[in-house]
């Protein structure tokens, strides 16, 4: 829940300074992240104050360390137009974005860390790239050279999963990058599809019925202040964000390739060469949704041709097989 009673709106309320809704609505999720308040928004101020008509909106997620008295004494003196708000309790950055979001005034809304990795110059080159060529949405294309191997291998596995099993996101540079801008109104149309997930950005790219996206290349610099909060439970958390993106269709499918094993054993001493196919058709009761009975039988049948000509062992086939479905699923999402 919100303390009302703390969020304020500090320096120049925007409604007074500009004559029409603020051009751009910075959202900036915030952890524990006092030591950085002063730097971020002296940042956040030189940039923006070349656009004129801006809102900034920090979600204090709950933080034991001062981030939201900081952050209002800060704006005060800056003569930043921002507004804390403050959740009662720490629910994670997704939830504070999404907070943010509902709150937003702006034409653009753009989201940037509170713990200095990005440069508050690269969000304001997204916004003027939406501006000068009319796109729903740009976002981030992450260049990460300071980051152990260890991050960049689970960064980059999370990308290629995204590319993989969700059709959206085949042609995004970076999909689960965490810096973007998008049109508020198209936002606004997705925002109750929107789930409070681990990569909120992948969830907009997703959902969100954008026409026109554009990619700028942004250098992540090293953080600012605390350790990283980087922890190995996001990992499941992602993984179970990508089985929602995509409806189940592959844990769908691996049921249905389970259930349809044993029948096609047990007919081949009936009909042969014909009981993969049958259990082709048990597959698809699985995907119908997605994939029509013909692709399904066709993919089947690649598979089989394969196997009987001995080019590749069963479990080589079966990867053939779930490869070639994921390419032909619909484009539901």
């Amino acid at each position: 829940m919100i303390d009302d009673s703390i969020r304020e709106d500090l320096g120049t309320s925007v409604e007074n300074t500009c004559n029409r809704e603020p051009l751009i609505s910075v959202i900036v999720p915030a952890y524990n992240e006092a030591s950085n308040i002063e730097k971020l928004f002296k940042g956040l101020k030189k940039e923006l104050e070349v656009l004129q008509c801006y809102e900034v909106i920090l979600v204090d997620d709950g933080s034991s360390d001062g981030t939201a008295d900081l952050a209002r004494r800060v704006a005060s003196r800056l003569g930043l137009r921002a507004s804390i708000i403050r959740l009662d309790v720490n629910s994670g950055k997704p939830r504070a974005l999404l907070e943010g979001f509902s709150r937003s005034l702006g034409m653009y809304v753009g989201v940037i860390d509170a713990d200095l990795q990005y440069d508050p110059k690269d969000l304001v080159a997204m916004v003027r790239n939406a501006i000068d060529h009319g796109y729903d949405a740009v976002f981030g294309e992450r260049i990460d050279p300071s980051r152990d191997l260890v991050r960049k291998l689970v960064s980059l596995g999370a990308k290629i999963l995204a590319k993989l099993l969700i059709r959206k996101a085949w042609k995004a540079r970076d999909p689960t990058t965490e810096i973007y801008v998008i049109r508020r109104e198209k936002l606004e149309r997705c925002l109750g599809a929107i789930r409070p997930r681990i990569k909120l950005g992948l969830e907009i790219l997703v959902r969100c019925r954008l026409n026109r996206v554009s990619w700028i290349p942004v250098t992540i610099r090293p953080r600012e202040g605390e350790e990283s909060k980087f922890k190995f439970i996001w990992i499941p958390s992602y993984l179970w964000q990508i089985l929602e993106l995509t409806d189940y269709f592959t844990l769908r499918y691996i049921v249905g390739a389970l259930a349809a094993l044993p029948i096609s054993i047990l007919l081949w001493n009936y009909i042969g060469i014909l009981a993969p196919f049958v259990g082709a058709a048990v597959k698809w009761i699985f995907i119908w949704r997605d994939i029509g009975l013909g692709s399904t039988l066709a993919v089947k049948a690649l598979a089989t041709a394969i196997k009987i000509a001995e080019v590749a062992a069963w479990p080589v086939t079966a990867l053939i097989e779930l490869i070639l479905i994921h390419l032909l699923r619909g484009t539901r999402i």
